[in-house]
């Protein structure tokens, strides 16, 4: 839900030129503007874009807006122009002149579900009816650090909140966690929505569930003077249009997946934590072309199995060529025979051969399959990932037939219960070759698998009848082994 906040509104190169109106904003539906008036002396000027736009509100607060842009404006004769702006950046609690640089050296987060998925168990309750006696414990948790790399730190903070008086009778106190980012080189504002997206999408990996900020608070490089002489800090709230969450807030309840809460909770992984988050900002840019596919099985719940199924493949060879050997050959021997072949050929026809020719020698999906199987077998997956030959077979066939529609795969191909099975269990072995590739030990998925078993967490364990209907004759209307 938007909030509304009524003041007056000036450009910073022109202070006096004041205008009234109200902000609306919120993490959701974006930052918008509307002055009564406008800051352009020509009425039929529409293209009129700023760097910064200042409020000061009526209660008080001083307002930045960062990249604003006017996207509507109405005339009313005889009335008032009432003109619309939208902003990309909100700093309230301060103003600036000018697009601030590299000067935010802290800001704190708070990501929704973020206090269930720590359960860090500050609260105790102790009860003795027979006295009528009730004690109510709340311990402050240390403050926890991890080193993200040379430059970067994130720890976990709580802040907490305690309301109650003498004529009430009624006690509240509340303990809120938020995310504190910590550089030596300093943000920019502009740099903190994607070192948010990282910490998201790893704390999404956990658990497969979506996690957004509902706040985000920036330590100012000022601070002010009490009138006891001491300092404090001054805390800018920054809000930002966060579009792709306004999908995923209703689906959290709808994933599939939220048994994950409990699979790979905070504190199982807790004495890995420190290196997992390190090697995930350190694969981040490497994975991010794979994260779009394997993300779109839960934040995109209309899909049909059979996207769902051709996403999770992508995401699998994409992973494969970006972190595993992506050659079938030597490279030099590979180059030496293509140019043999090109040079057998006449000119008109080698343009196109060499296209042809352009990623012959890249692993296929059989290979990369059989590859990736066959890894993920020291950590656990030979109980997830059966009859993985025949079970690789399909997975080609049927990804080759809902890519190109041949009827003469049809019959080879992966059943509608097959399909949603093998699904899960290739986002399975995808969530956990990532985790593996920024740190998590084999041990430690193993654990984590052998719990979810027991306690039949996941489904993912059930084996798959795989009817080999693959015929082992050559034929040349089928696909080649090494597709």
């Amino acid at each position: 839900m938007s909030e509304h906040i009524e003041g007056i509104w000036y450009l910073p190169e022109n202070p006096s030129n004041e205008m009234i109106g109200t902000l609306s904003y919120s993490y959701d539906s974006g930052i918008t503007l509307k002055i009564l008036g406008s800051f352009s002396p020509n009425l039929l000027v529409t293209y009129d874009n700023h760097e910064i736009i200042n409020g000061f509100t009526v209660d008080g607060k001083k307002i930045s807006l960062i990249n604003c842009y006017k996207h509507n404006y109405k005339f009313h004769a005889p009335g008032i122009e009432e003109s619309f702006y939208s902003a990309q950046y909100l700093m309230l609690g301060d103003s600036y002149k000018k697009i601030p640089g590299r000067i935010f050296s802290c800001f704190l987060v708070h990501l929704t579900g973020i206090e269930d998925w720590l359960d860090l168990q500050l609260y105790k309750i102790t009860n003795d009816y027979a006295l009528k006696y009730n004690k109510y414990e709340y311990s402050t948790p240390d403050e926890i650090i991890y080193k993200i790399n040379d430059d970067l730190d994130v720890s976990i903070i709580h802040h907490t909140t305690y309301q109650a008086g003498p004529s009430t009778n009624r006690i509240s106190h509340k303990s809120i966690c938020y995310l504190k980012f910590t550089s030596k080189s300093c943000f920019e504002h502009q740099d903190i929505p994607l070192v948010i997206q990282k910490i998201r999408l790893l704390l999404t990996f956990f658990t497969l569930k979506p996690f957004y900020a509902d706040e985000i608070k920036i330590l100012s490089p000022e601070k002010r003077e009490l009138h006891s002489g001491k300092f404090i800090d001054v805390w800018i709230n920054f809000y930002y249009h966060q579009l792709s969450e306004r999908h995923t807030k209703h689906t959290i309840e709808e994933n599939k997946f939220s048994y994950l809460k409990y699979l790979m909770p905070y504190q199982k992984v807790k004495s890995s934590f420190a290196s997992l988050i390190a090697g995930w900002y350190t694969n981040y840019d490497n994975l991010t072309p794979i994260l779009g596919s394997f993300f779109s099985q839960f934040y995109l719940p209309e899909n049909t199995i059979e996207n769902k199924f051709l996403s999770i493949i992508q995401a699998i060879e994409g992973y494969h060529r970006r972190t595993r050997k992506n050659y079938s050959m030597p490279k030099q021997k590979f180059i030496e025979m293509k140019e043999r072949i090109l040079a057998s050929v006449n000119h008109e026809d080698k343009k196109w051969l060499t296209k042809k020719l352009e990623y012959a020698n890249e692993p296929s999906l059989r290979h990369r399959l059989l590859e990736l199987f066959e890894e993920s077998y020291s950590f656990g997956f030979q109980n997830i990932l059966h009859n993985s030959k025949k079970l690789i077979n399909k997975i080609v066939y049927t990804r080759n037939y809902y890519t190109h529609y041949e009827e003469n795969l049809k019959p080879k191909i992966l059943n509608t219960d097959e399909l949603i099975k093998v699904t899960e269990k290739l986002v399975f072995l995808l969530l956990f070759l990532i985790f593996k590739q920024v740190g998590l030990t084999n041990e430690i998925i193993i654990e984590i698998l052998a719990s979810a078993k027991d306690f039949n967490i996941i489904n993912v364990f059930d084996e798959i009848s795989i009817n080999d209907q693959i015929s082992t004759k050559k034929n040349k209307d089928v696909i080649p082994p090494s597709t």
